[in-house]
């Protein structure tokens, strides 16, 4: 064992980690490496490389992280010391640096200086995060109210959304997820708020009317996935829709609901069972995994991003993923991401700019295991709606 633990900020000896654990001051979580998957557009791939880089084999960019998420070009990610980071595109000022000018920023920068920092997600550049006392920030682009602070207008640092302290983090519970141009937050009470942009009424406030603060949809959620026009969610453990429909993702059918809507198949004798996970993809297609840990896919399948094997158009009802063992999905575009309970990652989609970690940019229409030697943890990448990249933890095994 070494006798000391390096980080970005100097060297604490052994002593220095027990005194800040028994002072409760710091936990040691173990290294959790990041790896980058996919395109470097404006820099987004954080590895200090030009647009255009491709990586279709994982590659680790430098430091231990807690959570990640990206848009098209740029990302955001917490450290695990609770530092936050930004990288790519800052047109908008979502590099968090107090700056709009545009330069592309292809290595990570740190946002100010604090240290308490804990969940993030992103909605068309325009960027949320919470910290560990329960308060929620935005920052960067807000022009379809996706920030969450009553206006229509940017901001270049981290604005506090109102003074509520029971927003999600790790320690307390809850969900931070960004759509198209909305976000979706369910709080540690288990309240779901949605703001942003609603032509769907994909809010699911029973309008189409647009909200640049959050507001509640009425019942307890456990769990919540923004897409392009609509979103899934998770009540008691059956699984409901909101929005357009788009190319089925409702499952049979097209009808748009502006609150939320029972999806055919919940709740309990199935198709689903109890469904304690959801996530929406890009084009529309729909997941779920239940108690049992099996993994049903639904809606557009052009890229086989429904992991049957199959690039038929569309499935209109739910389709089984073979295995029994699914523990967590996410996706960027049309790529999925989901790890099993014996922390192994698989991947499937569309390819053509390495998203899938495989060595190859060829789309894979069935889940294809990604090589580790450790184990993945795909809850800490929040569900990256139209990424360019995506960033990939390990955790210990």
């Amino acid at each position: 064992m070494t006798s000391s633990v390096p980080t970005e900020e100097g060297v604490w000896d052994l002593q220095d980690v027990r005194d800040k654990e028994l002072a409760d001051e710091w936990s040691y979580e173990g290294a959790q490496p990041m790896y980058m998957t996919g395109v470097s557009n404006q820099g987004a791939m954080g590895i200090n490389q030009g647009d255009g880089t491709y990586r279709s084999s994982p590659t680790q960019l430098p430091g231990n992280w807690h959570c990640f998420s990206a848009s098209y070009y740029n990302a955001a990610a917490v450290k695990s010391d609770g530092t936050m980071w930004c990288w790519g595109a800052n047109d908008n000022g979502q590099a968090g640096n107090n700056t709009t000018a545009p330069v592309r920023h292809s290595s990570p920068v740190q946002v100010g200086s604090d240290t308490t920092w804990d969940k993030v997600a992103q909605s068309a550049d325009g960027i949320i995060a919470t910290k560990t006392d329960g308060t929620l920030w935005g920052w960067g682009a807000n022009e379809y109210w996706q920030l969450g602070l009553n206006n229509a207008a940017e901001k270049s640092s981290p604005v506090q959304v109102g003074t509520d302290t029971d927003w999600p983090t790790t320690a307390g519970g809850g969900v931070l997820d960004g759509g198209h141009r909305s976000m979706a937050v369910i709080k540690q009470d288990g309240t779901l708020w949605r703001w942003g942009q609603n032509t769907q009424g994909q809010l699911g406030h029973n309008n189409k009317t647009n909200y640049s603060s959050p507001k509640q949809v009425p019942g307890t959620w456990t769990d919540v996935s923004a897409g392009w026009y609509g979103a899934m969610q998770i009540k008691g453990g059956d699984l409901y829709f909101t929005g357009w429909g788009e190319r089925y993702q409702a499952c049979g059918t097209q009808t748009p609901c502006s609150s939320p809507r029972l999806v055919p198949g919940s709740p309990g004798a199935g198709p689903f069972g109890t469904v304690v996970k959801t996530n929406m993809m890009e084009q529309g297609m729909g997941f779920c995994i239940n108690t049992d840990g099996e993994l049903f896919s639904w809606g557009y399948n052009s890229n086989g991003q429904g992991g049957k094997n199959s690039t038929t158009s569309q499935y209109y009802s739910p389709q089984q993923i073979p295995g029994t063992n699914w523990r967590t999905l996410t996706s960027a575009r049309t790529a999925a991401f989901a790890d099993k309970t014996d922390g192994t990652l698989w991947t499937w989609g569309q390819n053509f700019q390495g998203y899938l970690g495989i060595s190859t940019r060829t789309s894979r229409s069935s889940p294809t295991q990604v090589p580790a030697d450790k184990e993945w943890d795909v809850s800490r990448s929040t569900s990256t709606y139209f990424a360019g990249a995506m960033g990939l933890i390990q955790t210990e095994s």
